[in-house]
């Protein structure tokens, strides 16, 4: 068997019945075109028999063994009266000169039964899953393309022995694409601007991976750096040494007390190893679990686009992870300076001072926290539940 070298393929092409520069094949292409419409309009079989007749990648594909219904941006399935008009809304862009942008995404059958989404021994295909990665690629390279207005699009899933892919065929009914200019070169209106071509993969590929996406999100900032903005420091005598040893070292401006910020670099050793205390002792368990899905993440990343590029994925986003929990801990720090009342930390001596004394200012602080505040951390929480990654 032959060893996987890309999981994910990602490419289009366009027809222009204005583009002089391919004046010789331009017969050819608006056959093309017509002949997509006609397909437009065929049952499931009969699109299997005449699918060559309107690919433009007659050299990249084989003829599909099985073909999957029609598909939109948001329906699934498409009544006759749905493809009566799509019919209807792509006659419309063929008369009015528009482009005709032709896609396929192709896959590995191998990367997508590693993910989960095919089962080679009964040939069940999560269809749904390639809708949805379909829908976002589209979405989003529409957007970048400055067409997601008034371009439309169709779409479907064909099958075969060596791979299963995706043709997506996408028309402006009324035609508001111009000559393209990228780096200062005007290039021909069809073509898209390799910021979008290189997103279109990404988005695949991420899509795929959002499945685990809101289960690493719970892992790392509902329980883990959510779970340190809501637990004081001050309840764990070790953590609340350290806290103090760090709060002494810090700049006067609190400006500066975010984990990046260069000012305090050298104070980034005893944050982390503050982290680790933390995570080791409250979040052993949610910890290696965060540890085994990035790592599941590099290879799926690895996979999907092939070769090198992929071995510090997992590294980039345990130092994000770092970040996120030093970050909640300076919250902490920034806060606790703010109310603090009648103790100035930067002068104890953390082995000299009285722990029982210092328990009770803490506490003291704790409890003389106003409202206003309190309600502003619950805000806060509320904020960050909604927007943040």
């Amino acid at each position: 068997m032959a060893k996987m070298k890309t999981g994910v393929v990602v490419v289009t092409k366009f027809v222009d019945k204005q583009l002089e520069l391919v004046k010789k094949y331009r017969s050819k292409q608006l056959q093309t075109f017509q002949s997509y419409i006609d397909y437009i309009d065929r049952p499931d079989a009969a699109r299997n028999d005449n699918y060559q007749k309107y690919s433009m990648y007659n050299d990249y594909m084989s003829n599909p063994e099985k073909t999957s219904g029609l598909f939109t941006a948001d329906k699934d399935r498409l009544s006759e009266d749905d493809i009566k008009a799509l019919k209807q809304a792509f006659q419309t862009a063929y008369d009015n000169d528009s482009i005709m942008w032709q896609t396929v995404i192709s896959f590995d059958n191998r990367f997508l039964a590693k993910q989960g989404i095919y089962i080679p021994a009964t040939g069940k295909l999560d269809e749904n899953q390639l809708q949805e990665c379909t829908r976002n690629m589209m979405a989003n390279a529409l957007k970048r393309e400055g067409i997601a207005e008034s371009a439309i699009w169709s779409a479907s899933i064909h099958y075969n022995t060596d791979n299963i892919h995706i043709h997506v065929a996408t028309v402006e009914p009324i035609p508001t694409r111009k000559k393209c200019v990228h780096n200062g070169k005007e290039r021909p209106r069809g073509m898209f601007r390799p910021k979008t071509i290189s997103g279109m993969k990404s988005d695949v590929v991420n899509t795929l991976l959002q499945r685990d996406r809101s289960y690493v999100d719970e892992l790392v900032r509902r329980r883990m750096v959510q779970g340190k903005r809501w637990q004081s420091s001050f309840d764990d005598f070790e953590m609340r040494k350290m806290f103090l040893e760090i709060y002494k070292k810090l700049p006067d401006d609190r400006r500066k007390w975010f984990y990046n910020y260069h000012d305090i670099a050298h104070l980034k050793s005893l944050i982390d190893k503050m982290s680790r205390y933390y995570i080791h002792t409250y979040h052993q368990d949610d910890f290696v679990e965060f540890q085994k899905i990035i790592l599941e993440e590099q290879e799926l990343f690895k996979a999907a686009y092939g070769g090198n590029g992929y071995e510090q994925y997992a590294e980039n986003k345990m130092k994000d992870f770092y970040t996120r929990m030093g970050n909640a801990i300076l919250t902490e720090m920034r806060e606790y300076s703010k109310h603090e009342i009648k103790l100035d930390v930067k002068q104890l001596d953390i082995k000299a001072y009285n722990a029982q004394l210092l328990d009770r200012s803490v506490k003291k602080i704790l409890y003389n926290l106003d409202s206003e505040w309190k309600q502003k951390q619950i805000n806060q929480f509320e904020f960050e539940s909604v927007n943040e990654i």
